[in-house]
């Protein structure tokens, strides 16, 4: 598994990484021989400011875990606790007096927010596929950090198989293609879940569509948050078939798959958005668009932000030597470009340039430990 763990090590970045991964030569990879466990320590993350995703790459069940910077518990609320200020001078001197306890007590509870703490950010859901693919050959899952695109790629029965996830900016929209390298090889079974017990699913058209209200309260305050997933399903070969809350793709020579989620979210005091006109505007903006497009302007539009600001030591890629080696060379003294690539990770896993965007951070949400 993969356990990111970021410190300070002689003024420069290190990281604690425990796995059987590796970084290939030259460029900013970080890739596993094995389907991923568990979405906050080996799950790989994909994102573009607002909608991210983490994809764990099984080879039979797939689970693309999504959500949207505004799938939030709570509604609109005036969090004002009214009669406050009379209460400043007290706890002034119990600052001045350093009674930390009595200054916190009545604090919260006549000084803060009504209620005390704040929301929480929730999931969206999972895009699940199911593949016939058991026990494949030659597995690898990764992350390119110069692409931000992840890739999942095996063998199975003679055919060589591969998807590929990214989360575009410029089209607000989260692709999946899936290719085989023999015609008419790619056929799975598609569904939608949530989390969230207010859920219903149905379809439009051939898209499959989720809406979903937040179900869990917080603090006192009941959610107000509904929200809509819509999958739209781009054949080159092959067939679909709609099931109950189900899409099965047969024999098809590729697919791309198209996620969009929108909300009812205006602002902090609005709830009143469409989120069916929103999904809607979203899949209309790419109608008739190629996946080589969608890739094309993807790239376009992240690889200037990544590439403005790199490291470089001078060391050299020690491609002999695996990551755990690797850390402890750096460790003990030695030197390695290792600490190039943790850079790269910080930098589009946090607030470092995502959220220049205007937007949150969702793939630094995506990426938090709950250990």
């Amino acid at each position: 598994m993969l356990l990111l763990r970021i410190s300070k090590y002689l003024g420069l970045v290190s990281v604690v990484i425990l796995s059987n991964c590796v970084f290939a030569a030259g460029d900013y990879r970080v890739w596993f021989d094995s389907p991923a466990t568990s979405w906050n320590q080996d799950a790989l993350p994909v994102g573009n400011g607002r909608i991210g995703a983490m994809v764990f790459g099984s080879t039979t069940a797939e689970q693309i875990q999504f959500t949207e910077e505004t799938l939030w518990t709570g509604q609109p609320h005036d969090y004002s606790n009214l009669g406050a200020s009379n209460y400043l001078r007290q706890l002034q001197a119990y600052i001045f007096a350093t009674n930390q306890t009595d200054f916190w007590s009545l604090a919260s509870q006549k000084f803060m927010s009504v209620p005390l703490r704040q929301c929480a950010f929730q999931p969206g859901g999972t895009l699940e596929l199911a593949f016939p693919h058991k026990d494949p050959s030659n597995y690898v899952r990764g992350l390119d950090l110069e692409t931000a695109i992840v890739t999942v790629e095996y063998t199975y029965a003679g055919v060589r198989y591969v998807r590929r996830v990214f989360a575009s900016y410029p089209d607000n929209i989260l692709v999946v293609r899936c290719e085989a390298n023999s015609p008419g090889k790619v056929s799975f079974t598609a569904k939608l879940t949530t989390p969230h017990a207010m859920c219903t699913n149905s379809f439009e058209g051939n898209d499959l569509v989720l809406d979903a209200g937040i179900s869990k309260a917080a603090n006192g305050l009941n959610s107000k948050v509904w929200f809509r997933t819509r999958v739209r399903f781009i054949l080159e070969g092959g067939s679909l078939i709609k099931g109950d809350k189900t899409v099965t793709v047969t024999n098809a020579n590729a697919v791309t798959i198209l996620l969009v989620v929108g909300s009812n979210f205006v602002s902090f005091e609005d709830v009143s958005g469409d989120p069916v006109g929103r999904t809607t505007e979203f899949l209309r903006a790419v109608e008739g668009v190629s996946y080589a497009r969608l890739l094309e302007r993807h790239l376009a539009d992240y690889q200037p932000l990544f590439r403005r600001v790199t490291v470089d030591f001078g060391f050299t890629w020690k491609t002999n030597l695996p990551t755990g080696a690797r850390i402890k060379r750096v460790i003990g003294g030695g030197r390695s470009r290792l600490v190039c690539v943790v850079f790269a990770i910080c930098a589009v896993s946090d607030d470092f340039w995502i959220s220049t965007r205007m937007s949150s951070a969702n793939v630094a949400r995506q990426m938090e430990q709950c250990d």
